[in-house]
């Protein structure tokens, strides 16, 4: 499991950050912000996550503000809920293990 490679959505979050510095340490860690996933399109995110070929997808992705929740409702539910939902299909489908 040492040498997994790791595909690490959401690694400029709080929680990413922290990910990313203690797994690169160990692991094969492709990492992905939000700037570089623009997760309304579907297509686009299975085609990222299929390419890079992850043995583990780890998703750090969340809407965590809830005074901006409240104001972006379908904004919110689409990272924590459609997302997870999605990545989960992914990794079904792909055979990678998902840490959500």
């Amino acid at each position: 499991m040492k040498n997994s490679r790791i595909l690490l959505l959401g690694s400029s979050g709080q929680l990413g950050i922290t990910l990313l510095s203690d797994l690169k340490k160990d692991f094969d860690v492709h990492s992905l912000s939000r700037p570089q996933l623009n997760l309304s399109k579907k297509d686009e995110l299975i085609k990222i996550i299929e390419q890079s070929e992850p043995e583990i997808l780890i998703n750090a992705c969340a809407f965590t503000d809830v005074d901006e929740a409240e104001k972006q409702p379908e904004k919110a539910f689409k990272v924590n809920s459609e997302l997870p939902f999605l990545l989960a299909e992914i990794s079904k489908n792909t055979g990678c293990l998902l840490v959500h």
